[in-house]
């Protein structure tokens, strides 16, 4: 049966809201990492930043495997076949234990190689080095315990997944607090109480969903019998859908990567700018996250209720909804960007260029939310090639040529940076929406 539009949009809601506070305690946690890492000196946080950077970026390429946990569970929920969502979920459990074990592997051995490639101090390569392979002991619980939110998703449960964040950043920040510079009668980690922290918080918080998983209280359970029996057909299934989300977010991440060093080579007040403005920026990505995991569930769970129709009013309805915040919030970038860079920094020179920056963003409000919300949508319908094909075409035939003519070749500064990711995020929001419109993505099984 079809919902009405007013339906549609208060399942939308109920879904977003937890998905944003979540980003929303993420997003603290890094800001306070981040302030307490600084006291240690500019060499420790340079440590943690890198260290971090390479860690978290094998975890989330592998941690893709969610997308098409998420797709699949949606579309036999909707369909009301809940002994195959028991069945699937469980076979994506071990999907998850056994790549948690392999980055774990992966990790503890290749991520020091990984570190020369920059080329930076020796003693900040050391750092790093303690870093990651102190975070890798919480590795093998992260890649299922991520696996285990992609199936709550799929159910449309964001609530848990909220709670568990609200357990790994208290973790994370308390542990920083007492690890970092000894607290309380423990020793002071320094760069290494960094990383125990945030493995901490991420053990502790898989221990937690897997109890309410295997328990039985929720409307999908893990089933031992299920996991230990390899279903291979399922296993292909996940891996075909995610694979083309795991190459995207390499993508993401390396350009991201390349683009940061490129902006460097503008000068201290110049990347001092991009990168306040960034995080000031960050603020506006939680709306679209949000509505992004909401229009995730609700298509797939559409598609599977073979309600085609009622799929894609889930999707235009989630963009309706994420484009009215995400523009308001570009306004005040618009009006206010002075005031909103002041809370990160007292540098004039830098406040005066990250105001700019800031300006700029505003314009990019309207078709971020575009691109992050309609391949949301299109993931629900286990539509993943075409979030992909974007991220390709707009980082790395966009993005990064024109950013290097930019700094390299026309010596411009940073703040046509600033517009070459507008129109970055334009052409990818042009190819999401044509794909959407389409309604091709309807017609894909899964």
């Amino acid at each position: 049966m079809e919902l009405s539009q007013q339906r549609i949009r208060r399942d939308l809601l109920r879904l977003a809201y937890p998905a944003i506070l979540e980003m929303m305690l993420h997003t603290t946690v890094w800001i306070a990492d981040t302030a307490m890492v600084g006291r240690l000196g500019p060499v420790e946080l340079s440590a943690v930043g890198l260290g971090g950077e390479i860690f978290f970026t094998t975890v989330f390429v592998f941690a893709a495997i969610g997308v098409g946990a998420t797709a699949m569970i949606a579309r036999y929920y909707g369909a009301k076949e809940y002994k195959k969502v028991h069945h699937i979920s469980s076979q994506v459990f071990l999907l998850g234990i056994l790549v948690g074990t392999f980055v774990s592997v992966l990790l503890y051995f290749v991520g020091d190689t990984v570190i020369y490639w920059f080329n930076i101090p020796e003693e900040v390569a050391i750092q790093s080095e303690i870093y990651i392979k102190t975070a890798t002991v919480g590795t093998f619980f992260m890649l299922p315990m991520f696996v285990s939110i992609a199936i709550l998703r799929g159910i449309g449960n964001n609530q848990l997944p909220l709670l568990i964040a609200i357990v790994i950043n208290t973790i994370n920040i308390i542990g920083d607090y007492v690890l970092i510079f000894g607290k309380f009668g423990f020793p002071a980690y320094g760069v290494k109480g960094a990383a125990i922290a945030a493995a901490a918080g991420h053990i502790v918080g898989a221990v937690v969903i897997w109890v309410y998983l295997f328990s039985g209280r929720l409307e999908v359970k893990l089933d031992l019998q299920n996991i230990i029996k390899f279903d291979k057909e399922i296993i292909k299934k996940v891996l075909n859908l995610s694979t083309p989300a795991g190459i995207a977010e390499l993508i993401t991440n390396g350009s991201r990567i390349v683009f940061s060093i490129m902006v460097a080579h503008l000068g201290a007040v110049a990347y001092a700018a991009h990168q306040v403005a960034v995080a000031a920026e960050s603020l506006s990505f939680m709306p679209g996250f949000g509505f992004s995991i909401a229009a995730t569930t609700i298509v797939g769970q559409s598609l599977g209720a073979k309600e085609q129709v009622q799929a894609s009013k889930s999707g235009w309805e989630a963009l309706k909804l994420g484009l009215m915040i995400m523009v308001s919030i570009g306004l005040f970038f618009l009006i206010l960007p002075h005031q909103i860079i002041k809370v990160f920094i007292p540098n004039p020179e830098v406040i005066e260029l990250g105001a700019s920056c800031l300006r700029i963003a505003a314009f990019e409000q309207p078709v971020i939310a575009v691109e992050m919300i309609l391949s949301g949508a299109l993931k629900g319908a286990g539509d993943t090639r075409w979030p992909l094909y974007s991220a390709l075409v707009g980082n790395w035939l966009i993005r990064i040529p024109l950013v290097y003519l930019s700094v390299f070749v026309f010596h411009l500064p940073v703040t046509f940076v600033w517009i070459v990711t507008v129109i970055d995020f334009t052409v990818r929001s042009v190819i999401v929406l044509w794909r959407f419109k389409s309604g091709k993505w309807t017609a894909i099984k899964i």
